[in-house]
């Protein structure tokens, strides 16, 4: 019997360029667990890096430098994180006082931690690029089976994207002229 499809829930509290590369990861996760993403990042701005990006299915942000508990966003990150079991959860955060921040977080979720998976206690994703990205993605939370959820044999290149819409494109055109 195959196993569930599971919504992996992802967090990353970086700048634009990181949130680019993480495409690569959401793509392979999307893939592997058989549900697009819910990602977790910093600033606004972050929803619009993801919009209309089929391995995303909602992005929620914090402000990057709020204190855990001010802010509209937590109280809907929290029922969203209470939400998302028995799904994985990844944090790519390397910052220590971010990933510090983002421990807190699930802790006053009520998250089970062996849902989690973080990339600052994975060796060999020390590096922000692609590859180390990937590694953690391939990785798997102590409370799943690895064999229930594989990554995909063959599905492309696993590298970053950026989409631009046709709107964007035509307005960036007529600024270059």
């Amino acid at each position: 019997m195959a196993p569930e499809p599971l919504r992996p829930f992802v967090i990353k509290l970086g700048r634009i360029g990181d949130m680019v590369m993480l495409t690569a990861a959401l793509r392979l996760l999307h893939a592997r667990y058989g549900k697009p993403c819910y990602v977790l990042g910093a600033d606004a701005w972050a929803a619009d890096v993801y919009r209309g990006w089929d391995d995303v299915a909602r992005c929620w942000s914090l402000p990057r430098k709020s204190p855990t508990l001010f802010g509209l966003a937590w109280p809907g990150v929290l029922r969203a994180l209470r939400a998302s079991a028995p799904g994985p959860v990844y944090v790519f955060e390397h910052h220590s006082g971010q990933a510090r921040r983002i421990r807190r977080l699930l802790r006053l979720s009520g998250i089970d931690p062996r849902r989690c998976s973080f990339i600052d206690e994975a060796p060999g994703t020390e590096s922000p690029w692609v590859e180390a990205l990937l590694r953690f993605a391939r990785r798997t939370p102590p409370a799943l089976r690895a064999a229930d959820y594989p990554e995909p044999a063959v599905f492309g290149r696993w590298s970053p994207q950026l989409r631009v819409s046709q709107a964007e494109r035509a307005q960036c055109n007529r600024w270059l002229r």
